[in-house]
């Protein structure tokens, strides 16, 4: 009988090791289910920014355009300026970080220029 109350810890902490990551991994896996797919980075010119719509339009390599929705979470590195003020008519370069919403849309979280 003692054998097995000492045995009691040890299974205890066993069990621990090896439930716990496994739960671990379907936690991490829900989460990312919940925010939708994952991001992806695309990199293009800015060819055009429309402030009423929040959108931004990128020319890539192939010269096709794609169209990203942004908001006041989307952060831009790499310039001072705010979204809108990076509308001054020339393109510029761009890496595009975004996900897309079940809709299809892209929303894209960080603008980042490139030099």
């Amino acid at each position: 009988m003692r054998k097995v109350i000492k045995s009691i810890p040890f299974l205890l902490v066993f069990m621990g090791v090896c439930i716990l990551p496994a739960h671990a991994d379907s936690l991490s896996s829900t989460a990312q289910d919940q925010q939708g797919q994952l991001e992806r980075v695309i990199k293009g010119q800015l060819v055009g920014i429309n402030p009423d719509t929040n959108l931004l339009t990128v020319r890539l390599a192939d010269n096709s355009n794609m169209q990203f929705e942004y908001d006041e979470n989307t952060r831009l590195v790499g310039s001072q300026e705010s979204v809108q003020g990076l509308s001054n008519g020339e393109p510029t370069a761009v890496a595009v970080h975004f996900t897309q919403s079940n809709d299809g849309r892209n929303l894209a979280t960080i603008i980042e220029i490139i030099p």
